[in-house]
């Protein structure tokens, strides 16, 4: 049909426009906004990060207001010293402009030096005091490596304050904090494996939080599947009155595709926060691993402190379960015919919504010399299916004798149907809540309130013990 094709058009384009990788980039040093490495990197209070030409009055990812001018935005020195590392290119001797294997590189003079060079001009004795150390086991210096304060160069790292100090800040320190200050070298051991550590925690973080993406595309999935299905099974049920019962067709088609928007929409919300969320983890954990790895000891002291309280601002993220529903099963799109059927053909009530009683059962059932139906016969006859509705005017003659039971019968009928189709729809609810919480368990993998399965146990135990 029309209306089916057109109805998997529209799914496509909204599965064409959900948010897949419109805030994921390849390069994490690049700008989201303008698509290029970041110039003049700005860090936001959201922990996101852009060029500075860029920020406008709120952050472009999540909207989060800025509270200060695009001009007073500090500028981001870890991911400037990221960027700057990334240029690099190849250190060839300052000598001889050569690479020679191994390669090292004097800390005294800040050059690098082929081995031969270093064999011919470092040998001197005025070279006796230079610091010499291979190539690939130092980053290059970018940070300042004199104390701004006292003009001395650093040679120890305050684990109080997380600062590298001078011999005069060392001699302004109380005797009794002194413990606090040690070598830069060991300051650089111990604070790389607390960065390795808040990095571990971090990369969980991002696990848990990649988990949650993936749960929600697979609702989003799983949405448009049962919608579908749903959507089918409104077509091929309207198929059969198709001449009467259009428009009530298009009204449960627009019903369905407005819930599934609605579920859909709150979903794509929150997966672009997720999303969101993975920008700034995708950075720092760069950042730890560049620092570990090719970061001078000075200038991973220079910034561990910012940087960790970073990771310990992100790794405190947590994530909201799921809100909505991918299930369709409680829409009833036979009710929705019922009553259409009620108004089109004038049906009672009482017909449409009980069972129907076939013509064999009227036939075999004993007549009362008042010309009622018994109660045993009328019972058994409501225990047929709708779906076996005659089709014919005989038919309907055969309806109209239940329609006559309106004496005592039928209201002590009543008395009994009534409460026993409200708990068999009570009992549904309850079953499908249960199936939501496995699903929970073990499709969705996530965690399932416990006084919410010990409220579904109550309710389904009071049911069962107390029918009435």
């Amino acid at each position: 049909m029309d209306c089916h094709v057109r109805t998997e058009k529209k799914y496509e384009e909204r599965m064409d426009t959900s948010p897949t990788k419109e805030w994921d980039s390849e390069n994490p040093l690049d700008c989201l906004v303008c698509k290029r490495e970041m110039e003049e990197p700005v860090r936001l209070t959201c922990h996101h990060s852009f060029c500075r030409k860029c920020v406008t009055s709120d952050c472009p990812l999540c909207k989060a207001p800025i509270d200060c001018p695009q001009a007073e935005l500090k500028p981001d020195s870890i991911l400037s010293f990221l960027i700057d590392s990334s240029h690099e290119t190849a250190d060839v001797c300052a000598n001889c402009d050569k690479v020679s294997q191994p390669m090292h590189f004097c800390e005294t003079c800040q050059q690098p030096l082929c081995n031969l060079c270093k064999l011919n001009t470092h040998q001197a004795k005025m070279f006796i005091s230079h610091r010499i150390v291979l190539l690939e086991e130092r980053g290059r210096v970018r940070g300042k490596m004199i104390c701004a304060k006292h003009n001395e160069p650093f040679i120890l790292y305050s684990l109080d304050s997380r600062m590298l100090v001078c011999i005069e800040c060392f001699n302004s320190v109380a005797l009794d904090s002194r413990h606090n200050l040690v070598n830069i070298d060991s300051a650089h051991k111990m604070n790389c494996e607390k960065l390795e550590k808040s990095a571990l925690k971090l990369r969980s973080v991002q696990d848990d939080l990649r988990e949650h993406i993936e749960v929600r595309r697979r609702f989003m999935r799983e949405i448009g599947t049962n919608s579908q299905k749903l959507v089918e099974e409104i077509q091929s049920t309207c198929q059969e009155l198709i001449d009467k019962l259009v428009s009530v067709q298009t009204q449960l088609i627009a019903k369905v595709e407005k819930e599934q928007k609605t579920r859909e929409k709150m979903l794509t919300s929150d997966l672009n926060s997720l999303l969101i969320a993975q920008v700034p983890i995708k950075l720092y954990l760069l950042c730890c691993s560049i620092f570990c790895s090719s970061a001078s000891k000075i200038d991973f002291l220079h910034w561990y402190g910012e940087l960790s309280r970073r990771l310990q601002a992100l790794s405190s993220m947590e994530f909201d379960k799921i809100q909505c529903s991918a299930d369709f099963s409680t829409f009833n799109c036979r009710a929705e015919f019922s009553r259409s059927l009620e108004s089109i053909l004038g049906w009672s009530s009482l017909l449409l919504n009980s069972n129907l009683v076939s013509a064999k059962d009227l036939e075999e059932s004993p007549k009362s010399s008042s010309g009622t139906v018994s109660p045993r016969t009328s019972s058994s006859g409501y225990a047929k299916r709708r779906t076996d509705l005659p089709s014919t005017n005989s038919a309907l003659s055969k309806y109209q004798l239940i329609v006559d039971l309106a004496g005592a019968f039928g209201e002590l009928f009543q008395r009994v149907d009534v409460p026993l189709k409200q708990l068999v729809s009570e009992m549904s609810e309850v079953s499908k809540a249960v199936q939501e919480a496995q699903k929970d368990l073990t499709l969705r993998r996530q965690l399932v309130d416990a006084q919410t399965v010990n409220e579904l146990i109550m309710k389904k135990g009071a049911k069962v013990s107390n029918p009435s």
